[in-house]
């Protein structure tokens, strides 16, 4: 299951793949060029083509680099905490802990500053569909899973409310890793705070934890053991 991207270090391939994370962090997937990402990493133009296939295939490359030991690890936290809870159902904020956590140490792991490379995790999860096919169908089940412990710990909600309301989650999480400085510039005038990340994922858990949990605790649906009709491949 393993698809983490590794290249030898320092070689023009791994230039390249750095050089369009630093450029795709700042400015986005879009507003970045082939031209700028082989200037940026003191390379010729086809050296994209040759490494990569197309700047598509270096998109890809750069997302699945990302994506692929989060899910790893998102699927060993579900694991770990559905053992310790045993029978019982696992809270909400355990379960969006194991969800989000993975995202929060690829932060710290990278090298650069926290706010750089949140950014970069929160552009790639607001694109899906840019990783690798293996990636995508080696973690489908990844959702469901998280969504079938979400309706267990919240017995009031359907599977497909679980599914949506863990889809509007992962785009508050994507918002605080590309805005986690907005509201230490607005409210004390400075954006270059690295512990941004970790203060917006902080708030994050507890207001994404009352919003799944909102509803009519009265109320059991009777569709729980119905498939969830989508799933967004975060």
């Amino acid at each position: 299951m393993n698809q983490t991207v590794s290249y030898n270090a320092g070689g023009p391939k791994a230039r390249l793949l750095e050089a369009a994370e630093k450029l795709f962090a700042e400015h986005g997937f879009e507003g970045v060029s082939v031209r700028d990402i082989t200037k940026e990493a003191s390379a010729n133009v086809a050296a994209v083509n040759y490494h990569f296939g197309s700047r598509d295939g270096l998109v890809r490359a750069v997302v699945t680099k990302y994506v692929a030991p989060i899910h790893e690890e998102r699927f060993l936290r579900l694991e770990e905490v559905e053992k310790k809870f045993g029978d019982n159902p696992v809270p909400v904020e355990d379960l969006l802990v194991a969800f989000v956590g993975p995202l929060l140490e690829q932060v710290r792991k990278t090298e650069g500053s926290s706010r750089l490379f949140g950014k970069i995790l929160g552009r790639v999860f607001s694109v899906p569909g840019n990783t690798s096919r293996e990636v995508d169908t080696g973690f489908d089940g990844l959702t469901v899973k998280f969504a079938r412990a979400l309706v267990k710990s919240v017995p009031y909600l359907s599977l497909d409310d679980a599914m949506w309301r863990l889809n509007l989650s992962v785009g508050a999480m994507t918002h605080v890793l590309i805005q986690s400085e907005t509201p230490h510039r607005a409210l004390r005038g400075y954006d270059s705070a690295d512990d941004a990340v970790d203060e917006g994922i902080d708030h994050f858990i507890r207001f994404a934890s009352a919003g799944i949990r909102e509803g009519d605790p009265t109320k059991v649906p009777s569709d729980q053991k119905k498939e969830p009709k989508n799933f967004f491949g975060l």
